[in-house]
Order: structure tokens, then C-alpha cells, then sequence
């Protein structure tokens, strides 16, 4: 459920009891971004076309997030809204719900209750609250506001644009990039930051591995020819090595 009313898709958790119940935990992790470009492998593979439009509700998802953010970057960890029941079941997308979102936020955040803003109407303390702790509508908490330079959301971004060439990706990928360099670059490196809902946000001295092996390479390999490690000669492993595949 997206104040703009974006069609996207974000994997969670579900907790399942064997015989009695799944709980679904709208919970999205920044990790967890790396579902679209796995989909949409599948979806070309088994040339499953209601696959290959998960696989894109699935990376909109997570450019929708990234857009979200003052700083333009995707946090860690958050939740979301989820569409009811019986439109999850169906595969449509809900119309923005402002008292859902609003329930949820201020359940999630129940700890955060100012003694003055008791007396409020609900309207302004939600939005109170919203202010308060930085969450954009959409979005019902945040656990983590951290970025770590992480690659998933451009990995899934640069298969399905290897898949459909649709040439919004890239540019939605170039607005990352310079989201990314604007804010976690320094004189020697670049760095992971602690909070996305801050524009120039504390820097974490602390560059991953990842952020050249992977983050980078995807990068690189969005705007290359496609022929540069093309997919149908080869498979990435979950740290972007490339793989010959068989013929």
C-alpha cells in the first residue's frame, strides 16, 4: 500500500505454524532486494510471463524505496503496509488506506508516545509521530535506517534490464548512483552511513567488500554492451562471480 499508489511488491516474512496458521510480517530488508532478479532469471528460463511481471512489481519495489528516502537510498531495514487479504490473494493492487497506515505506524511505534500528544486528535498525533521519528507515509517503522553500500536492489536491476531492456531501469539506477556517491563518498573511499532519513548523514568509516565486488560491478555491467558477461553465457553466484554456464 504506497501513498502514490505504486503497483510494487516486497518480499517479507511469513511465520508459519505446520497445520494452523501463516502470520505475514510486512518487514522489508534491504537483502532481501536480490527476490526480483532471481524471479525474473526464472521467469526467462521458464518463459513465464506472470513470473517476469512479479519480477518487476518486486524491483519497483525497492526503486520505490530508494526514491523515498530525503537521501534517495534505501535504509536496512523496514516495514510496510500491506494490502489487505483478499487483494493479495488475487494479485490486485489496493488503494492508499491513510487510517491503516496510520493504525500501523502507531502501533509499531507505541514507544514512542509523547505525554502532550495524548489529548491530540489521531490526525496530529500521527502526524506528530510521522515527524518525529522520519517515516515517510508507506512506511510503518523503521528498524535499521542504516545503508552499507549493499548491492541486492541494483543486482535485481541490472538482470531484469538485461531481460527487458526497458531503459527506465537504467535510468532509475543512474538517479541511485548519484544518490549513493552524493552521500557516502569521502576523500579516500567510500563509506556506509547510519541514517538514510538525514541528508548527510553521520558517516560509518566502514566500507564493505561487497561495495566493489558487487555493488560496483552491477553497476558497471548496467551500462556496459550487453555482450560484457552476457547472461546467456553466464551465471552469477550470490557474490557476483561469474560462471561460464554449460552448453
Amino acid at each position: 500500500m504506497t501513498a502514490d499508489n505504486s503497483n510494487i511488491l516486497f518480499a517479507g516474512n511469513a511465520r508459519a505454524i505446520p497445520g494452523l496458521s501463516v502470520t505475514l510480517d510486512p518487514q522489508v530488508q534491504h537483502l532481501g532486494c536480490f527476490a526480483g532478479g532471481m524471479v525474473a532469471i526464472g521467469a526467462k528460463t521458464f518463459n513465464e510471463s506472470k513470473d517476469l511481471d512479479i519480477a518487476r512489481k518486486l524491483v519497483d519495489g525497492c526503486i520505490w524505496a530508494y526514491n523515498l528516502m530525503p537521501t534517495g537510498i534505501m535504509p536496512e531495514l523496514f516495514h510496510v503496509v500491506p494490502c489487505p487479504a483478499p487483494n493479495r490473494s488475487s494479485g490486485e493492487h489496493c488503494a492508499w488506506n491513510e487510517d491503516a497506515w496510520g493504525m500501523a505506524l502507531m502501533s509499531r511505534n507505541s514507544f514512542d508516545e509523547q505525554p502532550r500528544d495524548k489529548e491530540l486528535p489521531f490526525e496530529e498525533r500521527l502526524r506528530n509521530k510521522a515527524q518525529r521519528l522520519r517515516l515517510p507515509k508507506g512506511v510503518t517503522a523503521m528498524g535499521d535506517k542504516s545503508y552499507k553500500l549493499r548491492p541486492e536492489a541494483i543486482e535485481s536491476i541490472f538482470v531484469l534490464y538485461r531481460i527487458t531492456g526497458d531503459e527506465r531501469l537504467r535510468d532509475e539506477a543512474w538517479k541511485i548512483f548519484e544518490a549513493i556517491v552524493a552521500e557516502t563518498r569521502t576523500d579516500i573511499a567510500f563509506t556506509s552511513i547510519d541514517d538514510v532519513t538525514w541528508k548527510h548523514s553521520p558517516k560509518s568509516d566502514k566500507m564493505e567488500s561487497f561495495w566493489m565486488a558487487e555493488t560496483l560491478k552491477y553497476f558497471y555491467l548496467l551500462y556496459s554492451e550487453p555482450d560484457v558477461v552476457s547472461l546467456d553465457d553466464f551465471v552469477f553466484n550470490t557474490e557476483a562471480h561469474p560462471f561460464r554456464r554449460p552448453k
